[in-house]
C-alpha cells in the first residue's frame, strides 16, 4: 500500500490506516489501492 498509496493516508501506532479528508482532491485514487476495498466517496 505504501507505494502506490494515496498520499491523504496516514497510519497510526497500531496500523491503522485513516484519510486525511483535508487533503482529500475526490480523485478516486484511495478506492483503487484500498485492499479491503473499504473506501466509498
Amino acid at each position: 500500500m505504501e507505494k502506490f498509496a494515496c498520499p491523504t493516508f496516514t497510519r497510526d501506532q497500531d496500523g491503522s490506516v485513516h484519510i486525511n479528508t483535508d487533503l482529500c482532491i475526490g480523485d478516486g485514487s484511495c478506492i483503487q489501492t484500498c485492499p479491503a476495498a473499504a473506501i466509498k466517496i
